[in-house]
């Protein structure tokens, strides 16, 4: 913020002079404040200065134009106003500077009086401006906030199909175990063997070892008559015979009565 403005005598446009884009970017509130509080001084002689400071018991301390009295804050509103309305695009003024004084006088006049003062002026146009460029923005918010709900609908949707096709396919697989399961266990040990030799519907590991064929010498000896070596050898290995990590108890027993 650019604090150090030189001094301009009255019949010069001060609010141009201030607002010039070599005088850097101002347009936060502090800034306008300083602005206006400089345009105060600008305003009036210093004689008239002085007298307005004891009148309001300033001393030291800049006057600035909530310190004025109620006649010679319109005087300088009034202006003020008149010097904004003077101001066209060719004086290069910050575009942002005008729109924070516009902001500023709204604290002491009603948007409709503004709206009405700068009619077909360049402020009116800046704010014609940043009024439309506000609306496309939020339009584009509203647009994009649309599309994230359809997303979001869309992984909804999606989120809930993948879970009931998930639960059919568990009831599916239930029915279709439970059938397998009794149908397999109508079957004597080498029926149940011979099932599993051939593929069956199910994986092994989904046949519950209380349904399996019992390890005993009847098993080996029925084993060796109904299976030939490579038919022996291809159920030892469905079984884990080469299998590093086969912990299953039931199915080790198995292996070694088909030996």
């Amino acid at each position: 913020m650019n604090r150090h403005f030189n001094y301009f005598h009255h019949e010069i446009n001060l609010v141009k002079s201030l607002s010039k884009k070599k005088n850097g970017n101002c347009h936060c509130g502090l800034c306008i404040s300083v602005l206006f509080d400089r345009y105060v001084q600008d305003f009036f002689s210093k004689n008239q200065l002085n007298e307005l400071r004891k009148q309001n018991n300033i001393l030291e301390k800049q006057l600035g134009l909530r310190d004025l009295d109620l006649i010679n804050k319109g005087k300088v509103l009034e202006r003020l106003i008149n010097e904004v309305k003077q101001i066209d695009p060719f004086d290069e003024v910050n575009p942002r500077m005008l729109s924070g004084i516009a902001s500023y006088l709204e604290t002491f006049f009603s948007k409709t009086y503004l709206k009405k003062e700068f009619k077909d002026t360049y402020l009116d146009s800046i704010l014609l401006s940043i009024k439309i460029k506000k609306q496309q923005r939020k339009k584009e918010i509203l647009q994009k906030e649309e599309r994230q709900r359809e997303v979001h609908k869309r992984e909804k949707v999606e989120r809930e199909f993948q879970k009931n096709l998930k639960e059919k396919n568990k009831t599916d697989n239930d029915i279709k175990r439970t059938k397998f399961l009794f149908m397999f266990n109508q079957l004597n040990p080498i029926g149940k063997l011979k099932v599993i030799l051939n593929g069956a519907d199910m994986p092994l590991q989904a046949i519950p070892d209380i349904d399996l064929p019992k390890p005993s010498l009847l098993l080996r000896y029925l084993l060796k008559k109904e299976f030939n070596p490579t038919q022996l050898a291809i159920l030892r290995e469905k079984f884990g015979e080469n299998s590093k990590n086969n912990k299953n108890k039931s199915w080790k027993r198995l292996v070694k009565v088909m030996k």
